[in-house]
Formats: C-alpha cells, sequence, structure tokens
C-alpha cells in the first residue's frame, strides 16, 4: 500500500513539472502561439486609395474604366508584393490582382482553363461556381480577375479583354515615360 501511495506521489510530481514546463513554454511564446509574445502579422495591407496603392507598389496598376461605376472599392497589398482591388459593379464582385513576376495569381488553384489571345496577349479563363476568372502576363507582370455573377461572354468582353488592353496601355505608357 505505501509503494501505490509514492506511485502515485511521484506520477503527481512528474505531471506538475509538464504542467509548469507547458505554462512556461506558452508564457514564452506570447500566449498565442507567436514567438516572443510578437503579433501574427496580416498579410493584407489596405490602402487608402488607387494613388497610394500604385505609390507603395512602384506600378501603374490596372483599374476598371470611370463609366463601369465602380462601388465600395477596397485597395490592398497582400504579402508585400501583390496589389489589389475588390470592388462591386453594378450586382457583380470584383477583384484585380497585379503583380510583377509571372504565373497565376488568381489563387483559384483547381480551375482548367481555356486560352484565348487579345491584342496579341495570350490569357487563360475559366468558370467556378458563381465567378467567372482570368489571368496572363504582359511586360514583366501577372495579372488576373475575378467576377461573380456574370455570363462567360460579358466576363470576356466586359472584363478580361477590357483589362488586358489595359494592360498594353499601361506596359506602353511606362516604357515611354522611363526613356
Amino acid at each position: 500500500m505505501k509503494r501505490i501511495k509514492i506511485l502515485i506521489m511521484v506520477i503527481s510530481g512528474i505531471l506538475l513539472l509538464l504542467l509548469a514546463a507547458c505554462s512556461l513554454q506558452k508564457e514564452a511564446e506570447g500566449g498565442d502561439g507567436t514567438a516572443g509574445g510578437e503579433e501574427m502579422v496580416n498579410p493584407m495591407e489596405e490602402v487608402k486609395d488607387i494613388t497610394e496603392l500604385q505609390d507603395k507598389m512602384s506600378f501603374m496598376m490596372l483599374a476598371l474604366p470611370a463609366y463601369y461605376g465602380e462601388e465600395d472599392s477596397r485597395y490592398y497589398i497582400v504579402g508585400k508584393t501583390l496589389a489589389m482591388i475588390q470592388c462591386r459593379v453594378a450586382d457583380h464582385e470584383v477583384e484585380i490582382r497585379q503583380q510583377k513576376g509571372s504565373g497565376d495569381i488568381t489563387g483559384i488553384y483547381q480551375m482548367t482553363y481555356q486560352d484565348a489571345v487579345y491584342e496579341g496577349i495570350a490569357y487563360h479563363y475559366g468558370a467556378g461556381e458563381d465567378f467567372h476568372a482570368a489571368w496572363w502576363e504582359n511586360g514583366g507582370y501577372s495579372y488576373s480577375v475575378m467576377v461573380t455573377n456574370i455570363s462567360e461572354q460579358d466576363f470576356i468582353s466586359e472584363y478580361a479583354e477590357t483589362l488586358v488592353s489595359q494592360s498594353v496601355f499601361n506596359r506602353d505608357y511606362e516604357t515611354q515615360n522611363v526613356q
């Protein structure tokens, strides 16, 4: 009986030591799992307007023509490398992304794309459950656009091809003003 009491006391002591060690580790991490008590950084930084977005990113950002009547526009820098505009146009949610470099920046990884060419620029477009998306590369940049509640033909003509065309204009404009 005495051995059982000693065994229970030893096990209780070990459990108390483990509990204390875990408590100290959590305190050293800041109580929320982050190292040294630092807060986790949100990779999305909201900026006030397209001018601030362009200034911080050091490039001319794609944007919808004024006559589209954007509403509730929000401007973000994601991970310090990707510029993003989110807005509403009529009953559509629109998201435009741009980044230096190449590749698909839509953030959609399970989509089958079709290929097309507009103004000499190859672009790739596809459809999700309630949206259409397109991405392309031009002049050292990657671009993407996603729009909800829209037919494929309207998406292509009103958004994909309009923005592909604007990307050509922006790159030509930047090239002429750099020289």
